[in-house]
């Protein structure tokens, strides 16, 4: 993981802890967390989207809250976060162990849940993915057989295939949130 020294107390946001990892989450925007003041509009989004029944990914995991606010807070059955950074994905799986998070499903960049789910968010606003080189099919994935048969190699088309379409409305510097219309 990043600068997070031993014995450093972790963020506190929302009733949920973050790991205070300088390699993942800058001063100003721990600063900002702190202090109650930063919603961007995936904060936004998940409160108003998100039921407690269903099932969302998380493309991309930018510093973590997202992921916490959708299995801590809203207590969403399952949660899957595809992020290619190994250093994102050690700080999730601390978010997860700090929070008492046992549904988080952590994958790499190359895969996606085995589930359709009914949203889905993309943070690609620290880690661009704009391409996905050999992404696996989600179930519903295959049973739409893609173009030609084709897996899709991009998060716009895997989520048009499982029947996603992007929220005009939540889109907007790298981010993005997909649902069912």
């Amino acid at each position: 993981m990043g600068a997070q020294a031993t014995g450093t107390r972790p963020l506190r946001w929302r009733g949920l802890h973050l790991p205070r990892d300088t390699g993942v989450i800058d001063v100003g925007t721990a600063a900002a967390l702190e202090a109650g003041a930063w919603q961007p509009g995936l904060t936004a989004a998940a409160f108003a989207l998100a039921r407690a029944d269903a099932r969302a990914a998380v493309i991309g995991s930018g510093c973590g809250h997202i992921v916490a606010l959708l299995a801590g807070k809203l207590g969403l059955p399952h949660l899957a976060i595809v992020e290619p950074d190994p250093e994102r994905r050690a700080h999730l799986a601390a978010l997860a162990r700090l929070n008492g998070l046992p549904r988080l499903s952590l994958l790499e960049a190359q895969a996606l849940p085995d589930f359709a789910p009914a949203l889905l968010f993309l943070d690609a606003t620290t880690s661009p993915l704009p391409r996905l080189p050999a992404l696996p099919t989600l179930s519903a994935l295959a049973a739409a057989g893609g173009d030609a048969g084709r897996p899709p190699d991009t998060v716009t088309e895997a989520a048009s295939a499982a029947g996603l379409a992007p929220d005009a409305d939540l889109t907007r510097d790298g981010a993005c949130v997909f649902r069912r219309p």
